[in-house]
């Protein structure tokens, strides 16, 4: 089970990394907007990551 929560995980944060680097020309509110979406959903990431997983306690 901490294997697909890992997986999970890291997807998550990958697609918090697309969206950072989406940048649209001569759309500076649009380019901006993508890049807090991207941030919040790696943020969200990280979290799942920390909480849901559990990777502090090995057993």
């Amino acid at each position: 089970m901490k294997i697909i929560n890992a997986i999970i995980g890291f997807i998550i944060i990958f697609i918090g990394c697309f969206f950072m680097t989406i940048s649209i020309e001569h759309e500076a509110f649009q380019t901006l907007l993508y890049k807090f979406l991207g941030a919040f959903i790696l943020i969200g990431g990280l979290h799942y990551l920390k909480k849901v997983s559990n990777f502090r306690k090995q057993n």
